[in-house]
């Protein structure tokens, strides 16, 4: 399809008010900076006619795909990413909270390989928000601040993003929740991610799908990562350090009994000693990282 060529990732769910504005304002300004692209909406089971109104305006651009099942914002958008015929993919709401003008922006920048993955903030230097926020800025706060430990960018719960499909590892993703920039960010690696500011509009029209369930959700993953990036590795490092230190153990007695004929109980101490601050060592430098940066520069 060439370099220019972009596939627009839309999940939908009962955004019937929304959906043909932004398919308009999303032509507009590809069409204007001569990009070629797809818009994919995934359907997670509408029932307020955004799923026939969609089957009824598609064409050899637009692509409609129906979910059924569980609805899920993550598992949409994990299945538009698959169905996109271009490698470069961008991810927005359906609910015109996302300008589609940042779009040539975030483009050039993944083509030009200035980037591998573009967000646009909330939370930078010149981004900002209208119609006050609500409820839905406040939850997106939150879940900002549970997800500072897993990575350093600003706005990890940006619902517009853009990347190459060819770096996800979709047997990696998990595809329950609604924040999938999160799910990326935690599970793939990126040489380079640009934040750009945007300016995020609340939405007019429809109804927020933030509830307590979703919320749930999000926590239930924020666990997860807790438990995967730190238990699952501080385990397996333990499990190494206290491995070597038996063989280092049994290997000093028997260096210290048979080799060098010192009484047994006697080389069991000593083997004992230099193992324990061996194993101590190890665990607090490496598999419990505990050392401040002053500590080490001691």
């Amino acid at each position: 399809m060439g370099t220019r060529f972009l596939s627009v990732i839309i999940p939908t769910l009962n955004e019937k008010d929304n959906v043909v504005k932004l398919i308009t304002e999303v032509k507009s300004i590809l069409l204007t900076n001569n990009i070629t692209f797809e818009i994919i909406f995934v359907d997670d089971a509408s029932d307020d006619g955004t799923a026939e109104l969609l089957d009824s305006i598609s064409s050899d651009i637009i692509k409609v795909f129906h979910r059924t099942g569980k609805r899920d914002l993550s598992a949409s958008t994990f299945e538009g990413f698959k169905s996109a015929k271009s490698d470069i993919v961008v991810v927005m709401d359906a609910d015109l909270s996302h300008n589609p003008k940042y779009l040539t922006t975030m483009f050039n920048l993944i083509k030009d390989e200035k980037a591998d993955l573009v967000i646009g903030s909330r939370y930078i230097k010149d981004s900002k928000t209208t119609n006050g926020g609500g409820l839905r800025l406040i939850f997106s706060r939150i879940a900002t601040f549970l997800a500072n430990r897993f990575t350093t960018v600003k706005d990890p719960t940006s619902g517009l993003y853009m990347l190459r499909k060819s770096n996800l590892h979709f047997e990696r993703l998990n595809s329950k929740g609604f924040k999938s920039l999160l799910e990326i960010l935690v599970k793939e690696k990126f040489d380079y991610i640009k934040e750009i500011p945007i300016i995020f509009n609340n939405r007019e029209k429809g109804k927020s799908k933030m509830n307590l369930r979703e919320g749930f959700k999000y926590l239930r993953n924020i666990l997860n990562y807790t438990v995967s990036s730190l238990f699952i590795k501080q385990f397996l490092k333990f499990f190494v350090v206290s491995g070597s230190s038996v063989i280092l153990n049994l290997s000093l007695l028997y260096l210290l009994t048979s080799i060098f004929g010192i009484y047994y109980m006697t080389s069991a101490i000593i083997s004992f000693g230099i193992t324990f601050f061996i194993n101590f060592i190890l665990n607090k430098l490496w598999t419990f990282n505990s050392l401040s940066k002053q500590e080490k520069l001691k």
